[in-house]
């Protein structure tokens, strides 16, 4: 009851929506006795407590919803018009899970094809396409690998393709509140509460570690890489196939190619590979998957996978027991709630937290660890700095390319 009052007084336009934006948690105790007091932690006597234990599991669904409703918000102040307007209250109807699937590869085939500033562009000549960083640039033509066709704001010329990033739109509308390169508070929402949230989903009913078997450990990330892997492996070439054919032709990488579950071993792999190389937590991993997913729209149905995928049983009973999310018909549930987000469009950086990391260990091995003790403006100048250093790298290597190209190069390039 208090999650649909919840959803159901939300106002999108309003500053506050006071009380129940804020969840206030009950906090139960029972009388215990001496030998309980002496041998036995609180945290110990409240987790086994099954008086205590359905409050638990709906405090952990009510901060998930609490957590999405934030997002929603913010992506409902949005300055830009959406086709649609942001919901705020899940369909909780058997019948709301058949069409999932179904819209989801129907809106890989649509969206056009847009592109996002890197670097300011300034127009010199007539047929240029001036702009500034972060602008979105409407792409008409590419056929010239180095420089492309586009317009903004009714102007049309060309400008370097080094110069922009190019976005993928399909089944969604760019949303600079969804752009944590341009707005940091869609970061915080997802990385914080967000996060933290489905977090605790995810180690509901997890099993813990055994000294027995010292290869297993409690964490959901090795699950879900054993299920994901376990989802391809009977069709393992024809997803290294297509995953192939992305790679060398430069083709889309999910959608149009790869169903949920193929894009659910790409995403891994991915993680795998780049945060393995630093050394990265698995909570970081995870976190990055959330990222990921939420990227593609697809987070309600990866969680649908974890829970539900056919012949992978057996991987869910290795890992959690029969009282987890995970196990239990309360999914649906938590899916529902999760696919409120799939009408957001995000664009976030899924190695963001490796990348800090690999600058501050850089820092300290190049000797610019006395960084840290300036004062904060002086290092905000610094970071200017240093980011303007990499912002030529584009230019340079597009005039490199274009030389090479056409032959204009010497020996001394």
């Amino acid at each position: 009851m208090l999650m649909t009052d919840n959803g159901m007084i939300f106002q999108s336009q309003a500053d506050t929506n006071l009380p129940k934006m804020k969840v206030h948690k009950r906090q139960l105790t029972k009388s215990k006795t001496i030998l309980q007091n002496i041998f036995q932690s609180a945290e110990e006597n409240e987790e086994n407590d099954p008086k205590t234990k359905n409050i638990r599991q709906t405090e952990i669904v009510v901060d998930l919803r609490n957590a999405i409703l934030q997002i929603c918000k913010h992506f409902a102040t949005c300055s830009e018009a959406h086709e649609t307007e942001i919901l705020v209250q899940a369909d909780y109807s058997p019948e709301s899970h058949e069409n999932d699937r179904e819209n989801f590869l129907k809106a890989r085939r649509e969206g056009r094809k847009r592109a996002k500033a890197l670097l300011d562009f300034q127009r010199q000549e007539e047929d240029e396409l001036g702009f500034n960083k972060n602008d979105i640039i409407t792409i008409v033509s590419e056929t010239d690998e180095h420089c492309w066709v586009g317009e903004i704001n009714g102007c049309r010329g060309w400008f370097p393709a080094k110069f922009v990033e190019v976005i993928d739109e399909r089944g969604k509308n760019y949303c600079i509140n969804g752009d944590e390169a341009v707005d940091s508070k869609i970061s915080d929402l997802v990385r914080g509460p967000l996060a933290m949230a489905f977090r605790r989903i995810m180690f509901h009913g997890i099993r813990e570690s055994s000294r027995m078997i010292s290869s297993f450990v409690s964490h959901p990330w090795p699950f879900i890489e054993s299920l994901s892997a376990s989802l391809v492996e009977n069709h393992n070439s024809k997803v290294n196939s297509r995953l192939s054919l992305c790679d060398a032709f430069k083709l889309d990488q999910d959608g149009k190619v790869l169903s949920p579950e193929e894009l659910l071993y790409r995403a891994v792999q991915d993680i795998n590979f780049s945060h393995n190389a630093a050394n990265a937590q698995l909570d970081v991993k995870l976190r990055s998957l959330l990222a990921y997913a939420l990227n593609e729209q697809c987070l309600h149905l990866w969680f649908e996978i974890f829970c539900d995928s056919s012949k992978q049983d057996d991987i869910r009973k290795r890992y959690f027991h029969s009282s987890s999310f995970i196990r239990t018909p309360a999914w649906k549930h938590i899916k529902c709630e999760l696919r409120l987000l799939a009408q957001c469009a995000f664009n976030l950086n899924v190695d963001s937290e490796i990348a800090i990391d690999e600058i501050e260990k850089s820092s300290s091995a190049n000797g610019i660890g006395r960084i840290r003790l300036m004062s904060t403006k002086k290092a905000q100048e610094h970071a200017k700095k240093s980011n303007g250093t990499v912002a030529k790298q584009p230019l340079k290597e597009g005039v490199r390319d274009m030389l090479i190209k056409h032959h204009l190069f010497s020996w001394d390039l």
